[in-house]
Order: C-alpha cells, then sequence, then structure tokens
C-alpha cells in the first residue's frame, strides 16, 4: 500500500517539478491531485465558464502533461484527482455547463495518470429541505450524467460523505451514514450496468458527523477504493494530521486490514502544512510519511490477523 497527500498546497507553492521532488524525497509515494484549484467554488456558483475545463480535450491534456512527466520523474504515482466543487447549482443552464467542466476533470484525471476521481455528491443547505429521494434524484442525474466519460476514459468516480451546517451546528449531509453510501454506489453501478462508482472515505468529515470510521469501513467493505485521511476535534473540518485530533485510529486501521482494502494510504492533511512556515515543510512531510508507513504496517497486521 503506497502513502499519498494531496497536491496543495505543495503544488501550488513549489511547482510540479520541485513539488514532486520534495514529496520524494520526503517519503511520499503518491498524490491526489487537485485539479479543482483550475475551477474555484466562487467561479461555479457565479457561473462563469473559464478555465481549462471549458477548453478542448487536446488542451486539457496538454496542460496536465508536465504534471504527470514530472510525477513519473520523481517515482511518485497519482492514484487519484480531486474534482472542482461544488457539483451541482439550481439553474439548469448553469449545470448543464458544469457538467461538460465536470466530465472535462475526467479527462484530466485520465491525461494525469490516475484512475478514480473524487466527486463530491450534490447537497443543499439544511434550510432548502430537501427529502432524501429527492436529493438522490439530483445525485442520479449527476453521477448518470458522468458515466460517458467514466467509460471513454476508464475512470472509477468516487463520491464522498459529506457535511452541512446549520446556525452554526455541524449536520449529517449525503452519504454521511454508511448504509446512504452503500445504496447510492449500488444503485448507481446498477444503473448503469457497470462498475463505474465507488467510494472515497473522508476520515475528518465522518468524525464531524459522529460516525465510527471503523464501523463506516466495514459497511463498506469491497466499495471502500479511496481515502481521503485527517483529522479534527469533531466541531470543525481542520483538516489536521492524525493524532493532532480525536478520530479512533487504532480502529480505523484494524476495519481497513480486515476488510482488505488495498488502495493508498492517502492523507487530506493540508491545514498542517498552513500551521507550519514553509521552511519546516519538509520535516511535516516526513512525519506524515512515516505516519503513513506505520499505518500501513497496522493495517498490514489487522490483515493478516484475519488470514
Amino acid at each position: 500500500m503506497k502513502i499519498g497527500v494531496q497536491s496543495a498546497p505543495i503544488m501550488d507553492e513549489l511547482g510540479v517539478e520541485e513539488g514532486f521532488r520534495t514529496l520524494r524525497a520526503c517519503g511520499i509515494e503518491s498524490v491526489d491531485y487537485n485539479i479543482d484549484h483550475e475551477l474555484s467554488g466562487n467561479d461555479i456558483l457565479a457561473g462563469r465558464r473559464s478555465g481549462i475545463f471549458y477548453r478542448s480535450e487536446k488542451e486539457v491534456m496538454d496542460f496536465y502533461a508536465p504534471a504527470r512527466k514530472a510525477a513519473e520523474r520523481h517515482g511518485i504515482g497519482i492514484h487519484q484527482v480531486h474534482a472542482p466543487f461544488p457539483c451541482y447549482v439550481k439553474d439548469a443552464d448553469a449545470q448543464e455547463s458544469l457538467m461538460q467542466a465536470l466530465s472535462m476533470s475526467v479527462a484530466a484525471t485520465h491525461a494525469l495518470g490516475a484512475t478514480h476521481i473524487i466527486v463530491h455528491p450534490a447537497y443543499l443547505a439544511y434550510a432548502e429541505g430537501l427529502t432524501p429521494e429527492q436529493e438522490w434524484a439530483i445525485n442520479r442525474a449527476l453521477y448518470l450524467g458522468l458515466a460517458p466519460a467514466l467509460r471513454k476514459y476508464n475512470v472509477t468516480c468516487c463520491l464522498e460523505n459529506m457535511f452541512t451546517k446549520h446556525r452554526g451546528r455541524v449536520m449529517a449531509s449525503v452519504c454521511a451514514d454508511p448504509h446512504d453510501a452503500v445504496r447510492y454506489i449500488d444503485d448507481l453501478n446498477d444503473l448503469a450496468q457497470d462498475k463505474l462508482y465507488a467510494f472515497c472515505l473522508d476520515t475528518g468529515h465522518a468524525q464531524l458527523c459522529s460516525q465510527d470510521v471503523g464501523r463506516y469501513v466495514r459497511v463498506l467493505g469491497h466499495r471502500l477504493e479511496a481515502l481521503h485521511v485527517h483529522d479534527n476535534d469533531g466541531l470543525d473540518d481542520k483538516h489536521l494530521h492524525p493524532y493532532m485530533g480525536l478520530i479512533d485510529w487504532d480502529g480505523f486501521l484494524t476495519a481497513l486490514g480486515e476488510t482488505g482494502y488495498d488502495g493508498v494510504m492517502s492523507f487530506e492533511t493540508f491545514n498542517t502544512l498552513g500551521t507550519f512556515p514553509k521552511p519546516l515543510w519538509n520535516e511535516c512531510l516526513t512525519l506524515l510519511s512515516a505516519t503513513g508507513r506505520m499505518f500501513v504496517e497496522r493495517v498490514a497486521a489487522a490483515r493478516a490477523g484475519v488470514a
């Protein structure tokens, strides 16, 4: 199992060549590439149709070729990418345009040599008052709309467990419950008549929604193909290094071993880097890779115990 981290803020600050060189020197083996930085949430909500995802397939391939080549030069894999978000807006014309951009994000995933794209489920504010079935209808259209691109580029689309806030309180949202996540994935694959959809468990989001991460892993089983591993205090989505918050890491790692997870141990801990000045980033990343190695060893031990 490889140890990974998201590309932000490393590539943003250092560029792809120095960024991948730094990651490799610190023991990182894989990257979750933040292609979402090319189309911001503010632009999506404002209906702006600019940026690489509104251009041709060839331009997208050319745009991401330098990053893929830099990763290959430094022996770093790109297992997954993070799609732009939010993935749903109410205006029908704007949503149609956004779907074109999200489909081109799948092309970008292929251009980077990745096999998985993380696409947030559509969810509306708590006060909108949608029923679960209304949210399912929106998400069914969203994910099945990506099916042609997923087939064309041989990419798996991973849903993610979400939260929202209402009057200052964290509230569970789409796929926050693991049984709902299983229903979403299985129904989407059945409707697509193909295995196009899987799941990315965000440990921090699970913690915010008072979910036991080990139980969540066990309910998902084989559907779990990607991770966003980070910690928090149960109050805010802090994206911190493990052991800086309250998550039960022993239970999480044991469940990964028992269920046979064999994807990347991918950390989404950008706020840890944001806390420290840049001259200490190497030390932060080295600690992260050491944590990853320990996690991988514990997963392997749990797997061996099951066998």
